[in-house]
């Protein structure tokens, strides 16, 4: 998936290029029933947040390219996606 949910996928049941948002609704259909049975649905529903809030590439994306543009080397740049990481990750464990 070299473009992520930004692009087009193969839709195999239209054998063509489909847009996301509208495999991600096909996807939710499909899986609804067995996701209310397991009880998850609202977390296969919850996938159309990350549709509006955009992917974690998404952000680190924009916490990478917001120092470059501020003049900070590449380096800082990337440390702050790290650090950025780090607390997203430990934050969500607390």
């Amino acid at each position: 998936m070299r473009y992520g949910i930004d692009e087009g996928m193969i839709g195999f049941g239209k054998s063509q290029i489909t847009l996301f948002p509208e495999l991600l609704e096909e996807l939710i259909e499909i899986l609804s029933q067995d996701a209310q049975a397991l009880d998850c649905l609202d977390a296969l529903t919850g996938l159309r947040q990350i549709m509006v809030q955009g992917t974690s590439a998404h952000h680190q994306l924009h916490r990478y390219g917001r120092p470059l543009f501020e003049d900070d080397s590449r380096d800082k740049a990337l440390r702050k996606v790290v650090a950025w990481l780090v607390d997203e990750t430990t934050g969500s464990c607390v």
